[in-house]
C-alpha cells in the first residue's frame, strides 16, 4: 500500500516519463506539464505521469533547467533522518567494497549515483569535503556529511594527487 503523499505534483511529459522509467535521475524544464502554484525553491516534490502514475520524489529547483533531480522512485519512502543515514551507510560500504581496505582517501558520495542528487563528499584522510548545491535541504543532508566523515582513520598522509591518480584507477605509491 502505498503512503499517503504531502508533496506538491508535477506532471511530466511522455517523453520525460520514458527517460525517468529509464533509469534517469533528472527531470527537465521542458519535461513538466503542469505544476502548482508557489512551490518553494528546494522543495521535496513528487513527480507524475500524464496517466497520474508516480514516478519519483525530489528537489525542485526553479532556476536550474534540471527543474527536480530524483531522490527516490518509491512511493513509501519517508525523507527522515533514517533515510538519509541509510543511503550514507550504502553509499560508505561501496566505497569499502570498491576501495579493498583503503577508504583514506577517496570520494564518499557520488551525488546521483549513490541517491544524493547535487551532493559530492571526499575524504582526503580524516576530514570529509563536501559541495552540496542544494544548500537549502542543510537540514536533511547535514545528518549525512557527519556519517561521511567517520570511519577508519589511516596514519599516512593523503594528498590531493594520489587522490585523482586512484580515480583514473593509477595507483601512486
Amino acid at each position: 500500500m502505498k503512503a499517503e503523499r504531502a508533496y506538491p505534483r508535477f506532471t511530466i511529459t511522455a517523453k520525460g516519463t520514458r527517460w525517468v522509467e529509464g533509469g534517469h535521475p533528472w527531470i527537465y524544464a521542458q519535461e513538466i506539464v503542469s505544476a502548482p502554484e508557489g512551490v518553494e525553491n528546494g522543495a521535496l516534490v513528487d513527480a507524475v505521469s500524464e496517466k497520474g502514475k508516480y514516478l519519483g520524489s525530489g528537489f525542485f529547483s526553479r532556476e536550474s533547467k534540471i527543474r527536480i533531480r530524483l531522490l527516490s522512485r518509491n512511493a513509501n519512502d519517508r525523507f527522515d533522518a533514517d533515510f538519509w543515514r541509510r543511503r550514507i551507510r550504502y553509499a560508505w560500504d561501496y566505497r569499502k567494497t570498491v576501495m579493498g581496505g583503503d577508504v583514506s582517501c577517496c570520494r564518499v558520495i557520488f551525488g546521483e549515483a549513490d541517491g544524493f542528487p547535487g551532493l559530492t563528499v571526499d575524504r582526503f584522510e580524516k576530514p570529509a569535503r563536501h559541495a552540496d548545491p542544494l544548500r537549502r535541504h542543510g537540514a536533511h543532508q547535514g545528518d549525512a556529511v557527519p556519517a561521511a566523515r567517520r570511519g577508519p582513520r589511516r596514519g599516512r598522509r593523503c594528498d590531493r594527487r594520489r587522490f585523482r591518480a586512484q580515480r583514473r584507477g593509477h595507483p601512486r605509491p
